[in-house]
C-alpha cells in the first residue's frame, strides 16, 4: 500500500540512479509473518536480492543495516548515514519482526522501534544535508504510529509480510513496472493512544469541533487517522465526479443505482479502488458515521474515464436491531435519510 508519494518519488529509474539501502531486513528472509509456523525460509528473496535483479547496473547499489531490528550495532549509524550521503535516492527499510504481530503480541505503543527511529533521523539528516529524497518502506503486521523523519519522508510503502517473493514484489513496484493498487485494511492512527481507531466508529451526539467545549476531540491531535481505512496510492493522479443516482429514494422492495465517473488524468496506468461508503443519519440505534457497502477495482490507461457504478436494495442497510442476541438474531431496516459517498477511501469522497 503506497501511502505518500510527495513529488511523484516513485517509481525509480532501474538505470543512471544511485540508490541507497539501509534497514535491518534488507537481507531478511523473516517475511512469512506470524501464520508460517514451519515454512522453509531458505527459498525466500530479499529485498536486496529483489533489487539487484531489477537495476541494471549493480555498482548504483549500496547497501547498510544501521542497526537491527531491536538493537544498535556498533558503528551503524556512521556506515548508514555513509551510504546516504553517497545516493541519490534512500531506501529505508523498518518495521516489525514477524513475531511482532499476531497473537499474544500486544503493545501499548505501537510506534517504529526506537533503535530504528535513530536510524530514520541520522538518516533524513544525512540526506537533507544533500537535498535528495528518502522512501520507506514499512514491514509490519498492525497498523503503526509514525514519528517524526519517518512520518516527514517523502514516500511511504507498507509492505506488510509478502512471503516468499517478497523482494521482486517490492522491487516491481518500487520501479514501476506494476503500479501499487492496495488499499489500507487498517486506519493507521496520528497517535498510539487513538487506538482502537476504527473509520466505522459510531456516531456522536457532540462531535468533534476544535474550540468548542465538550465535544468528541482529543486535546493534543486531531480526531482523525493520519491514513484511514481504504487508503492507497497509485502512480497517476485519479479524479471523482460527484455521485448521480437513479432515484431521489431506494423504494421498500427495489434497488437504487450510483454512478461515478473516473478519470485517470495521469501519464501511467492506474488501478483504481472505488469504494461506497453508507450512513444511517437516524435510526432506533446508534449508526457508524461511514460503513462501506461496495467497492470495485478498475484498470485506467493515460486519459481514460470510465463509469463505475453501484446497486443498493433494502438489504445492504440491514443492522442488528435493539432485541437482536447470539441467541436470537434479529435484523431490521428502517425508513429514514442516508448520506452516500463514492470515494477512494474512509475518509474522502463527494
Amino acid at each position: 500500500v503506497l501511502l505518500k508519494n510527495d513529488g511523484a518519488i516513485l517509481p525509480l529509474k532501474k538505470c543512471c540512479q544511485k540508490i541507497g539501502v539501509i534497514g535491518w531486513w534488507i537481507d531478511s528472509k523473516d517475511s512469512d509473518g506470524v501464520g508460517v509456523v514451519w515454512g522453509n525460509r531458505s527459498h525466500g528473496v530479499t529485498l536486496m536480492e529483489g533489487l539487484r535483479g531489477a537495476v541494471h547496473n549493480q555498482s548504483l547499489l549500496r547497501a547498510s543495516k544501521g542497526s537491527g531490528a531491536d538493537e544498535e550495532i556498533k558503528g551503524g549509524l556512521k556506515k548508514a548515514a555513509a551510504v546516504a550521503t553517497w545516493a541519490d535516492v534512500v531506501i529505508l527499510a523498518l518495521g516489525e519482526r514477524s513475531l511482532h504481530s499476531g497473537e499474544a503480541r500486544s503493545r501499548t505503543e505501537i510506534t517504529i522501534p526506537e533503535v530504528q527511529q535513530n536510524l530514520a533521523e541520522t538518516v533524513a539528516k544525512a540526506v537533507r544535508k544533500v537535498g535528495k529524497p528518502m522512501i520507506i518502506l514499512l514491514k509490519n503486521g498492525r497498523a503503526l504510529e509514525l514519528r517524526g523523519a519517518v512520518k516527514d519522508a517523502g514516500a511511504i510503502m507498507v509492505t506488510w509480510f509478502l512471503g516468499k517473493q517478497t523482494g521482486h514484489a517490492i522491487a516491481d513496484v518500487l520501479f514501476g513496472d506494476y503500479s501499487p493498487s492496495g488499499r489500507l485494511p487498517v486506519s493507521f492512527p496520528m497517535a498510539s493512544g487513538q487506538q482502537p481507531w476504527y473509520y466505522n466508529h459510531m456516531s456522536s451526539g457532540r462531535p468533534c469541533r476544535w474550540g468548542s467545549s465538550y465535544t468528541k476531540c482529543f486535546l493534543d491531535v486531531p480526531d482523525l487517522a493520519l491514513y484511514p481505512f481504504g487508503h492507497g496510492l497509485t502512480y497517476a493522479k485519479v479524479n471523482y465526479t460527484t455521485p448521480r443516482l437513479s432515484h431521489s429514494r431506494l423504494p421498500w422492495n427495489g434497488s437504487l443505482s450510483i454512478a461515478c465517473n473516473v478519470t485517470n488524468v495521469g501519464n501511467r496506468v492506474a488501478e483504481e479502488v472505488v469504494q461506497l461508503y453508507v450512513h444511517d443519519q437516524v435510526a432506533s440505534r446508534v449508526r457508524p458515521v461511514r460503513e462501506l457497502k461496495g467497492f470495485k477495482k478498475i484498470i485506467l490507461e493515460p486519459g481514460e474515464t470510465q463509469q463505475v457504478e453501484f446497486t443498493l436494495v433494502r438489504q445492504n442497510l440491514l443492522f442488528a436491531s435493539a432485541a437482536h442476541s447470539r441467541h436470537s438474531e434479529t435484523y431490521t431496516v428502517e425508513a429514514g435519510l442516508f448520506t452516500i459517498w463514492v470515494a477512494p477511501s474512509s475518509a474522502e469522497g463527494l
